[in-house]
């Protein structure tokens, strides 16, 4: 084997794997976003939340 066929073959190797895990993972990119950002805002509403009793109590 040539040097231009182990470079074309390993080219090839990683395009293959980009092309087959590159779905994947920008899925879970996505859903690890999705989450993220509930998580944050759902914990400023929690906070939000803490205030009223207090509120309604005074």
């Amino acid at each position: 084997m040539t040097v231009e066929t182990v470079i074309a073959v390993g080219r090839s190797a990683l395009e293959l794997t980009i092309a087959l895990a590159g779905p994947v993972l920008l899925f879970g990119l996505v859903a690890g976003l999705g989450v993220s950002i509930f998580q944050a805002l759902t914990q400023i509403n929690e906070i939000t939340l803490t205030f009223i009793p207090k509120i309604v109590a005074t």
